[in-house]
């Protein structure tokens, strides 16, 4: 077996990976210190400040965070990974992170979102967003079925002064003083987008109360 010196430690060893890392651009392909004595030199390295200031940029990198995710997922499919998971979640540390992301989730536009389209499925109701939603993105909303497919955001504060068994009818009081001037629909006709513009007051009543139907 072919022998390499150390130039740290003076020890003749194995020229194989196990003894020393791997150089491209060295004539046997190893490094000239083992990996005894290299580890040993990047401890102290990580000591100084350049060597922490380094391994704090390391960690910042795109390349560090990719490998960070592919070594959890690694490990959670593991045995000893999905243990810890079942551990944490049953714990009551596990619980109450768990509550806090379930909880800014559903403050969020995309978790309102989502609600409203469990709660479409369970009612066997479609969710199609008939509007943009024009209020700012401070303003609480709802949204709310103008049929079994339609819906449009609405405030909710106001939304929810007229809640039981004639909601929908009382609601919609709200929802033409809100959209009846001025709306905008974007129809598909013959494969292509075309906005249409809506002005005739009876027109925009119709489109809201027949879920615009006749238009798409």
């Amino acid at each position: 077996m072919k022998m390499k010196l150390c130039i740290k430690c003076k020890k003749e060893l194995p020229a194989t990976s196990e003894y020393f890392y791997n150089r491209k651009d060295s004539k046997d392909g190893f490094r000239n210190d083992c990996k005894e004595c290299h580890y040993e030199r990047i401890k102290i390295y990580r000591k100084t400040e350049d060597g922490k200031n380094a391994r704090k940029r390391y960690y910042k990198s795109d390349r560090a965070k990719e490998l960070h995710v592919n070594a959890c997922k690694k490990y959670y499919n593991t045995d000893n990974g999905k243990s810890k998971i079942i551990s944490y979640q049953q714990s009551d540390e596990g619980r109450e992170s768990h509550n806090k992301a379930n909880k800014k989730y559903k403050k969020s536009e995309k978790g309102k979102i989502s609600i409203l389209k469990e709660n479409s499925r369970r009612r066997n109701m479609n969710y199609v967003q008939l509007i943009p939603n024009p209020f700012s993105v401070n303003e609480d909303i709802d949204w709310h079925h103008i049929d079994d497919k339609y819906v449009v955001a609405l405030p909710r504060d106001l939304h929810r002064l007229y809640m039981g068994k004639y909601h929908k009818d009382n609601v919609m009081i709200i929802v033409k003083q809100i959209y009846l001037e001025n709306i905008e629909l974007t129809a598909n006709v013959k494969g292509e987008n075309e906005v249409r513009k809506l002005y005739n007051p009876r027109n925009c009543v119709d489109l809201l109360l027949e879920g615009v139907e006749k238009y798409i």
